[in-house]
């Protein structure tokens, strides 16, 4: 049943509007000419390795299992998209908006979410080891079996997020607000 809902996920966004097809050179292309609505794109498995894409507007969009190595979304919108099994390591995702968005099977390992909004994503299986989420919201994010190995979480919220069978060991919690938190089977 899972991989059906990802392939639909290939064809309509989570509104069920198709997605609009692009490549990577084209996105590129248009981002260097000062566009920075790309709202409900198709860009599943494109290679945006190293990218600058400060205050882009994703939302919407099928970034399944795109390559994004240290990409700069800096104040991207990536609100309700589809971030799964993407790779995201070293990527600067500081002040983005990811509320709503599937993050599941994703690698962030080293990513720099500083000030971002995770609320009600879904961080499931996530790799996020060494990750900077200093002041991030991940209010009810789902964050089950998520690697968080020495990850800063200071002054973060984790109000009613799940955090089941996540891996917490070394994690800076330091005043982080972990309110009505689930951390049933977690390792800390």
């Amino acid at each position: 049943m899972v991989g059906s809902h990802i392939t639909k996920l290939n064809y309509h966004s989570p509104e069920g509007i198709k997605y609009k097809n692009m490549t990577a050179q084209e996105l590129l292309e248009r981002y260097a000419n000062r566009e920075r609505d790309f709202s409900g794109v198709d860009l599943s498995k494109a290679n945006l390795n190293r990218a600058n894409l400060t205050n882009i507007n994703l939302s919407g969009a099928n970034l399944n299992s795109a390559h994004l190595f240290e990409a700069n979304l800096t104040g991207a919108n990536l609100s309700n998209v589809d971030l799964s099994y993407a790779d995201l390591t070293e990527a600067y995702l500081t002040k983005s908006n990811l509320t709503d968005s599937n993050l599941t099977g994703a690698d962030l390992t080293e990513a720099k979410l500083i000030g971002a909004n995770l609320s009600k994503a879904n961080l499931t299986e996530v790799n996020m080891g060494l990750v900077n989420m200093s002041n991030s919201n991940l209010y009810q994010a789902n964050l089950t079996g998520a690697n968080l190995y020495m990850a800063n979480l200071s002054s973060a919220c984790l109000s009613e997020a799940n955090l089941t069978a996540a891996d917490l060991r070394g994690a800076n919690l330091s005043r982080a607000n972990m309110t009505d938190i689930n951390l049933t089977d977690a390792t800390i």
